[in-house]
């Protein structure tokens, strides 16, 4: 089981490698292809869903990350990944709440000045990731 645990994250991280050289139907392949291997793993919808964001469908991502979310993936990094893709389908206020709020769920309140900035920190480097 251990195997199979770190064959999927091999494959996963080939996937994202060939996501970001502009491969995106064969890196969706593979996660999809995981998601057989895998049922019900959160975190392969999560990448499933950046992978939509790398090849230009962030609205496809968001819904993907709902099913994540569904599955119990961890709220923290499916709001990340929810506020990259809002903000790569030009909801920008959206994506900035949404990165704010995650932030704050672990030091602070929401809505602070601090939480927004951070927030608004991560969204760029991310953003520039994305964009190459």
């Amino acid at each position: 089981m251990a195997r199979d645990k770190k064959l999927a994250r091999r494959l996963a991280g080939i996937a994202f490698v060939g996501a970001f050289l502009g491969q995106a139907q064969a890196a969706e392949a593979i996660f999809r292809g995981l998601r057989v291997l895998q049922p019900g793993n959160p975190n392969v919808d999560l990448g499933l869903a950046m992978v939509h964001t790398l090849a230009g469908s962030p609205q496809e991502g968001l819904a993907v990350v709902e099913r994540a979310a569904a599955l119990g993936a961890d709220a923290g990094l499916a709001a990340v990944c929810a506020g990259v893709m809002l903000r790569e389908a030009g909801h920008r206020a959206a994506a900035n709440r949404t990165l704010a709020l995650a932030l704050a769920q672990g030091n602070g309140e929401p809505g602070t000045g601090a939480s927004e900035t951070i927030a608004q920190d991560v969204l760029r480097e991310l953003t520039t990731v994305i964009r190459g």
